[in-house]
């Protein structure tokens, strides 16, 4: 009798449970790499990488901003929305105008979550390309 007594005056209380906090986002994005290496590169002479982004939610991908870690690294991206089961794509070049390693971020603002996506190009520069 007590179990039933319980279940009448909690399971009501379930309905009033926000739901929409576990549903609210249908975005998903697949990334085809989250780093790309430039291994060895020449210096003096900029590098360009292209990360694709496919979009494998049910709502539309909007890329709102894409932003480097430094001036040493341009980019550009696909400014239209992506729709469900289409691709983006980003570029980022790096100017290749110091030597040594680098390891440089780009951050990716969209519409399928609160926190950027972190995305990596790294590579060393030398004197000459290997």
């Amino acid at each position: 009798m007590k179990l039933l007594l319980i279940l009448l005056t909690w399971t009501p209380l379930v309905y009033l449970l926000p739901v929409e906090p576990y549903f609210a986002h249908s975005h998903k994005v697949e990334w085809d790499q989250l780093i790309c290496d430039f291994g060895n590169i020449p210096f003096g002479k900029p590098v360009s990488g292209t990360f694709e982004v496919k979009n494998i939610g049910s709502e539309t991908l909007v890329i709102k901003k894409v932003q480097g870690s430094c001036g040493c690294t341009a980019t550009d991206y696909t400014k239209e929305p992506i729709l469900p089961g289409e691709k983006g794509s980003i570029l980022a070049t790096y100017n290749a105008k110091t030597m040594g390693s680098f390891n440089k971020t780009i951050s990716v603002y969209t519409n399928a979550q609160e926190d950027p996506f972190i995305l990596t190009v790294k590579g060393n520069v030398n004197s000459e390309s290997n």
